[in-house]
């Protein structure tokens, strides 16, 4: 994503050093006058605006003095305005002309007065108004705050992630709901309609016959060196394993896809491959590719949103709710063991066979770090909501369940998770990423129910 900061005028009165000079009153006429913005004033604002960008983003940052200016400027995926004077609202018009989101950032009152803050109302107002009249999106945004700001391009930035994602899905998508074998492939249309990113489909027996073709080069060394314990059976190899992810990892880089899932459930790779891509996807995660099993298209779409948000790699999970004793319980074989992408903090791990079938190698069994997480659900069926739960890991356990398991207390009442109930599966993150991920799903008009 590319972000363009403007200071929209060149005028406006400092109001500390006027308090400073103890020159509020008419002595020396400045209500007749505006100054100039000084360079110290300049580089001010430019600091806010660098010092309130994702890490990963473009940026550029000038100063528009006239229109001209405006209908001339440089290609931008978002604009962030600083208003001054002599700025009218009719800028902010030739401005959103581009067709770009827009965030109006008024310095604070404490620091400086303009006549520019008289004119972007005006602007939200009329374009709010067009916008419904035109029934087109609203891309306008008036931040309060550095932290709103903050807030505000991280999910910009988040969508713009998704809506140029490119997926690769092999085999089948997952039936749910209705348990209708239409439906799954209904959903990865809305999904590309509703929020830009690209799919690409691969058939379970194309996949076959890649594993049967390659000839790559298999060290088991990273994943020996690595677990705690190996409860795998004695027939059972761990090549098998490895190179289940040296493929996977070969045909993402191939497809230029940066979001992967795989029918790895009720499929011919099973049968066939006598395998699991339960090491690869956990893998993937950690290595920054969203990668979800079951090809379970509108979970990979809540993960890319979970993950993008919160800059941690996600766990798709099985929930199991308890009312009585108001316990979320939560499952899988994928787990990722690290943390944050900000940090290199990994989880310890031991592998069993695979728990639906245990003649197949293998599940992780990940042991997660007690501390807060965010849980997420999107819904199945219009894709128009979420649920949003934080809560804290209590304890991992040793069930007749998915191999990684972690009780849970949740903020919130279970019974009431379970009416709010969305989607199949869930993803978890480490951290509390709730209002990020709010933010976020305004942006898609993702409606949030949030339990507290």
């Amino acid at each position: 994503m590319k972000v363009t900061g403007l200071i929209l005028g060149v005028s406006g009165t400092l109001t500390k050093e006027k308090i400073k000079r103890n020159s509020l009153d008419q002595s020396e006429n400045y209500i007749f006058k505006t100054p100039i913005l000084s360079s110290q004033m300049k580089n001010k604002i430019k600091s806010i605006f660098t010092n309130s960008l994702p890490p990963e983003v473009e940026h550029s940052f000038i100063q528009i003095k006239n229109e001209s200016q405006i209908l001339d400027i440089q290609e931008s995926d978002v604009y962030v305005v600083f208003p001054f004077e002599p700025m009218i609202d009719r800028y902010l018009h030739a401005l959103y002309a581009h067709n770009k989101p827009i965030i109006i950032m008024p310095l604070p009152y404490s620091e400086i007065f303009s006549y520019g803050n008289v004119f972007y109302p005006y602007f939200m107002r009329d374009s709010r108004e067009i916008d419904d009249m035109l029934n087109i999106d609203h891309k306008v945004f008036l931040c309060k705050d550095k932290k709103d700001l903050s807030e505000t391009l991280t999910a910009l930035n988040v969508k713009y992630k998704i809506n140029n994602s490119r997926v690769l899905c092999i085999g089948e998508p997952m039936y749910e709901p209705f348990h209708s074998c239409d439906w799954g492939y209904a959903v990865i249309r809305k999904i590309q309609e509703k929020f830009g990113l690209s799919w690409i489909q691969m058939s379970p027996q194309s996949l076959i016959e890649y594993w049967k073709s390659w000839k790559g080069k298999i060290d088991i060394k990273d994943i020996t060196e690595s677990i705690g314990k190996n409860y795998l059976p004695k027939d059972r190899k761990i090549e098998d394993v490895k190179k289940m992810y040296l493929i996977l990892k070969s045909l993402i880089e191939e497809k230029k896809v940066n979001a992967f899932t795989i029918n790895c459930l009720a499929s011919i790779i099973h049968t066939n491959l006598k395998v699991t891509p339960c090491y690869a996807l956990s893998r993937l995660n950690d290595e920054g590719i969203v990668s979800a099993c079951e090809a379970d298209t509108t979970t990979l779409l809540n993960m890319l949103i979970a993950v993008y948000s919160s800059q941690a790699p996600g766990f798709m999970i099985n929930p199991y709710l308890f009312p009585e004793d108001n316990c979320l319980f939560v499952s899988h074989c994928t787990s990722p063991r690290l943390h944050s992408y900000k940090e290199k903090k990994k989880d310890d791990y031991n592998i069993y066979s695979y728990f639906e079938y245990p003649n197949l190698s293998f599940g992780l069994q990940v042991f997660k770090k007690p501390g807060v997480v965010t849980i997420t659900g999107l819904s199945h069926n219009a894709l128009d909501k979420m649920l949003i739960i934080k809560g804290k890991i209590v304890r991992n356990t040793n069930f007749a369940t998915c191999r990684t398991q972690i009780e849970l207390e949740v903020e919130g009442d279970i019974k009431e998770i379970a009416e709010n109930y969305q989607g199949r599966h869930w993803i978890l993150v480490y951290g509390d990423h709730t209002n990020i991920i709010e933010r976020t799903n305004k942006m898609f008009d993702l409606k949030s129910v949030v339990l507290q």
